[in-house]
């Protein structure tokens, strides 16, 4: 008797969550000036488009992810991310549950596979609302345990005593880790390399 009621109370819990369901879906276009441009072997970046989706549930769970198309990149641009979202992604999710996102993954994988910031910004999302139901921070659902971890910090293409004293402003306000952009010399990446 006890096994009986105990199984027929997880089958309702279950029931309970499965039954939650994607209501709404918003994006938000974010074209952002960065505060110092910085070249890379292929561009001098000055400012970023980046695109954020916003999933809403019927009972008001809510998750938050973030698309960073590159046309070199990944291959997409912020048009063809929005048009993903409109033609693909909301018609995919709405009305449907949020939990089963190794399905959606499948699912985007075969219809936009060449859209790899657009899944990766509704992986987020999707996880993000999962975390939330569970009233957990995203990073402990997904088995991280640290309360804090280092970060780095990107140097662009610049001359070697650029480089030198980008490396000690960084390295005043508490950057570890550096990562040096190159690609241009050989020798002068080498040369940055010694010297920092």
């Amino acid at each position: 008797m006890w096994k009986a009621s105990k199984a027929h109370h997880w089958h309702n819990f279950i029931k309970t969550d499965t039954d939650l369901r994607i209501t709404d879906i918003q994006f938000t276009r974010l074209d952002l000036n960065l505060k110092e441009p910085y070249t890379i072997a292929y561009e001098t970046v000055s400012s970023s488009a980046n695109i954020i989706l916003h999933i809403k549930t019927d009972n008001g769970f809510e998750g938050w992810g973030c698309a960073a198309p590159d046309r070199e990149i990944t291959g997409e641009t912020p048009e063809s991310v929005i048009s993903h979202i409109e033609s693909t992604v909301a018609p995919l999710l709405e009305g449907k549950t949020p939990f089963q996102i190794a399905r959606v993954g499948h699912l985007l994988r075969k219809r936009i596979p060449e859209a790899k910031s657009c899944r990766a910004m509704v992986d987020m999302a999707l996880y993000d609302l999962l975390a939330r139901k569970a009233g957990i921070p995203l990073y402990q659902l997904l088995g991280g345990y640290r309360d804090k971890m280092q970060t780095s910090i990107t140097i662009g293409i610049m001359t070697l005593q650029e480089t030198i004293e980008k490396a000690r402003e960084f390295q005043q306000k508490g950057f570890r880790a550096l990562k040096l952009k190159g690609g241009l010399s050989l020798e002068e990446d080498i040369e940055k390399v010694h010297r920092l």
